[in-house]
């Protein structure tokens, strides 16, 4: 799973000398991807982005050096990679920096950054579970898969006869791949957003199915050793009784579907078949009556132990949700206090509050834009100020832990805010100023980007940047503020800090190249593992992929 780090250190002096350096070294970096030449960050194999910054001084607030990456793996493995086989650019650049010994050895560096405090209060990752090597990986094979697809002239017949052959001709080392293909973290195999009633069944089956068998193994040592158990965990006589008779019950009904599938069965039974046919159909149905029940006997017991633990605990189950619901409840009136304090700050302050028409300034504009729009990927650093007040910090930090997580439990392939264009995005708020610094690595345009941000995504934009100044005006947190389009692109390009230095592992791959790549893979497994003996819409789609023209 992919790991983020970011570490913001104060610089003692000479900032501007700093940021030279680092825009230096940054214009020869992107000067060698323009001629495809290797980099020494390329070393760091587990490293997907990475990225030196200045946050210029801000009154009594010293100059500060940024250093954030995205990386697969432990924290404490990648800065030892990192400064094993990048420790001139580090010894280079902390030099300046507060605290930093003059002079330090690699070992003096490895254990300086791991003194710096790593802070981050929303980390988002637009392709989780997937790292380097399965990017890297994902890509060949699909490639590869593309390849063999267009060399087929014209790829005539049913879609699995083609799927089939092109399996066929893949390389021996992508197929071995692909059968071994690792799973995706399990938010994004079972997306509760998408499908919540399975989700919710994948998530609790296992619990249930554990707690149900464990009464279901007390009932039946109360009912053949009685007073075998202690009293205290000793199902009573009652719940014996009514276990039985839910027992009686399912056995009934299991009788009653048997004898409806026999007569189904029995009606479509072929009638001219040879003695031997016929006995083997026989028992080819006996077979498969017999795993299926066997199958069912887990979940059937399971539930039976559920049955007999509500007849059991019945008083403190009610008591339990009465509990629930009273935290809820209480939970929603403080929640609903908090929000009318603030909404009646909101009343009497911020409607006086000044909206500034930004302009643009043309110089700066430039400069900005020097590395954007480069091959598939931008990145993307803005520094805010945070409103006065703790209520308003209180607010943001909140905010900022609910999207956190929610973006994970409620996992979306459209990505954060629905913009599937952002490979990793934090925000982070730096309590020297109380400013919240965002930093992004997303495909595509700046303005559509943003433009993304200020229609689909704008509740959670303006749920964020509406506790900032300078944002266009708000209405109770999530309404108007990012809606207002043209002057949220001006407040984020003013509030944007140059990216200095950026190293990207896959320039020219955008989330929706990484997803399709993978995607392809992991349908790939599942055709193979199945024997190709799949629905020909699927196998359409996945050529479709490619854009083959089947007949």
């Amino acid at each position: 799973m992919q790991q983020d780090l970011t570490l913001i250190t104060p610089i003692a002096g000479g900032w501007e000398a700093l940021a030279a350096e680092l825009r230096n070294r940054g214009d020869q970096l992107q000067a060698g991807w323009d001629n495809d030449a290797p980099a020494a960050l390329d070393a760091v194999t587990q490293l997907h982005f990475l990225s030196l910054f200045v946050i210029e001084p801000q009154g009594e607030n010293p100059a500060l050096l940024v250093l954030e990456a995205s990386f697969d793996g432990s924290r404490d493995a990648f800065l030892d990679r990192l400064v094993q086989t990048n420790a001139a650019l580090l010894q280079a650049v902390y030099a300046s920096c507060v605290g930093y010994p003059a002079g330090a050895t690699d070992e003096q560096l490895r254990a300086y950054l791991g003194k710096q405090k790593h802070c981050n209060q929303l980390f988002f990752v637009g392709c989780p579970g997937l790292t380097t090597g399965r990017i890297a990986e994902d890509r060949e094979i699909a490639e590869e898969v593309e390849g063999v697809i267009r060399a087929l002239n014209p790829p005539i017949g049913r879609r699995a006869q083609i799927v089939r052959e092109v399996w066929q001709r893949l390389s021996r080392g992508n197929r071995a791949r692909v059968l071994s293909t690792p799973k995706r973290p399990f938010w994004v195999r079972q997306p509760l957003l998408e499908r919540p009633l399975p989700t919710l069944y994948w998530y609790a089956k296992w619990p249930l199915a554990i707690g149900g068998w464990l009464v279901l193994a007390l009932v039946l040592i109360e009912y053949w050793k009685p007073g075998l158990l202690p009293g205290w965990i000793a199902p009573p006589a009652p719940v014996l009784e009514a276990t039985w008779c839910w027992t009686l019950f399912f056995l009934a009904c299991a009788g009653v579907l048997t004898f409806i599938w026999a007569l189904i069965w029995w009606s479509e039974f072929p009638s001219r078949l040879s003695w031997r046919m016929a006995r083997d159909v026989i028992f080819a149905k006996l077979e498969e009556y017999v795993r299926t029940s066997l199958l069912a006997l887990p979940s059937f017991g399971a539930l039976l132990g559920l049955l007999a633990l509500a007849h059991w605990q019945w008083g403190l189950l009610w008591k339990l949700i009465l509990l629930g619901l009273v935290v809820l409840l209480f939970g929603a009136l403080v929640a609903a206090i908090v929000w009318y304090v603030r909404l009646l700050r909101i009343g009497l302050r911020e409607p006086g509050d000044t909206v500034y028409d930004l302009r643009w300034d043309p110089a700066r504009l430039t400069q900005l834009r020097e590395r954007e729009d480069r091959l598939a990927q931008t990145h993307l650093v803005s520094v805010t100020s945070i409103r006065p007040g703790w209520l308003r910090m209180a607010t943001l930090r909140c905010v900022l832990f609910l999207i956190h997580w929610l973006a994970r439990i409620f996992y979306n392939p459209l990505g954060l805010f629905s913009t599937q264009s952002i490979h990793f995005a934090r925000w982070t708020i730096i309590d020297e100023g109380r400013r919240l610094v965002f930093i992004s690595n997303y495909g595509g345009s700046f303005g559509g980007y943003l433009g993304v941000f200020a229609t689909l995504g704008a509740t959670g934009v303006s749920a964020i940047w509406n506790n900032t100044e300078g944002f266009p005006r708000g209405f109770i947190l999530l309404l108007d503020g990012a809606r207002d389009e043209q002057r949220f692109k001006a407040r984020a390009r003013d509030s944007q800090v140059e990216t200095l230095f950026w190293y990207r592992r896959y320039p020219r791959l955008s989330v929706a190249a990484i997803e399709r790549n993978a995607a392809i893979r992991m349908e790939l497994q599942r055709f193979s593992r199945e024997g190709f003996r799949i629905a020909e819409a699927e196998l359409d789609v996945f050529l479709r992929r490619f854009a083959a023209t089947t007949p």
